[in-house]
């Protein structure tokens, strides 16, 4: 039995009520006419028969079935007349469809796993002249480690005098053997392409190369001019001389069998446009020690390249861990170049500039990287 809940209301809505007793009267009935409602709406079950689900895939397993949808306690509306129930699987349709595709499709852990999502499904079946007109439309999506790789969208519709259950289960088991079969020639073409390891392989170079006019890389053995200093010196302070020195960083990554691979060059170069010196500091000793703050970002480079080469990179996180490698050796070369001038007292006390340079000198030495 069906009732209409709208007659209901009407007779609330337009009914004058004397005192508080018939209020409580009309919200009593009004209650229970409404629960009757929902329990009218029956829940339709599906099922899927197992020889539909014909295709075995050749090159992925299974692992794990989501139902992504919204509202996940109804598949479609099936209506006759007044009638309207809801569609479903037994469980729900994540539970249920896990259970069927565990008994239909082997997990062989060899191949690559995925995930089914079910993504949407609009179900609408209606009777209408002695005959059941019904319209399936749904999305299944396939996922490998949370990333979606491709959806699918099935659509299909019946007139039948028969009960639609029967059409609806053998639809969708003939849509999922569908999607698995062509994924499966997808995946047999881009496979290689997707990135399905963890681990991401490095490859880190140091270049002694710029392809800016105005910035000179690093080259053992070749020390700064006072003509390579271009800038216009700026403010009245006490600083003769300023270098402008900084350690650039460009990468890219390709997927090459099914793995990340990260090619990173690393270059130390000073600025010629924003390196100055005043006339009254153009003399070797000043120069002497502007070249150590261009040492001291080269040494930084060195350290920043190894650091790369022995850091176990993912494909989840290679992006923000390499963002904090940079800002940390960033930070690490102002900070010794700090202490450096102020250690030195910007190269004016001669015992501590002569001792920054020793030892700057055999740090890079034995760094490894300017041979």
């Amino acid at each position: 039995m069906h009732l209409n809940i709208r007659n209901v209301i009407f007779i609330f809505t337009h009914t004058k009520t004397e005192n508080n007793l018939a209020r409580i009267f009309l919200l009593t009935c009004l209650s229970v006419l409404f629960s009757l409602s929902v329990i009218a709406q029956k829940t339709v079950l599906l099922a899927l028969a197992s020889n539909n689900i014909e295709y075995k895939p050749k090159g992925f397993y299974i692992d794990k079935v989501v139902d992504e949808r919204l509202v996940k306690t109804t598949m479609g509306e099936k209506v006759k007349g007044s009638n309207r129930d809801l569609f479903d699987f037994e469980g729900h349709a994540q539970k249920y469809l896990a259970a069927v595709l565990e008994t239909t499709i082997s997990k062989d852990k060899s191949k690559q796993s995925i995930e089914l999502h079910l993504i949407e499904s609009t179900i609408s079946s209606k009777f209408k002249n002695g005959l059941w007109i019904t319209n399936v439309a749904i999305t299944f999506g396939i996922y490998i480690d949370g990333q979606k790789l491709v959806d699918y969208t099935g659509t299909g519709k019946s007139e039948s005098n028969e009960e639609p259950e029967k059409y609806i289960g053998q639809f969708i088991a003939k849509t999922i053997s569908h999607d698995l079969k062509t994924f499966d020639d997808w995946w047999a073409i881009n496979k290689s392409k997707i990135p399905t390891s963890d681990k991401v392989k490095v490859n880190v170079v140091l270049s002694t190369k710029s392809d800016k006019q105005e910035c000179i890389p690093y080259i053992a053995n070749q020390p700064l001019k006072i003509d390579d200093f271009k800038g216009v010196p700026q403010g009245n302070g006490p600083e003769m001389a300023i270098t402008a020195s900084g350690i650039g960083l460009r990468y890219n990554s390709v997927t090459t069998d099914g793995q990340i691979v990260l090619d990173i060059v690393i270059s130390p170069t000073f600025n010629k446009n924003f390196s100055w010196f005043k006339e009254a500091g153009k003399n070797p000793k000043v120069l002497a020690h502007e070249q150590v703050h261009f040492d001291i970002t080269a040494l930084k480079a060195c350290e920043f390249v190894n650091a790369l080469r022995k850091n176990n990179f993912t494909k989840a996180d290679y992006t923000k861990d390499l963002e904090k490698l940079q800002k940390q050796f960033e930070d690490e070369t102002k900070d010794m170049e700090n202490r450096y001038d102020n250690e030195t007292s910007h190269g004016t006390i001669i015992a501590k500039q002569l001792e920054w340079e020793k030892d700057i000198k055999g740090m890079l030495e034995r760094c490894g990287c300017y041979k």
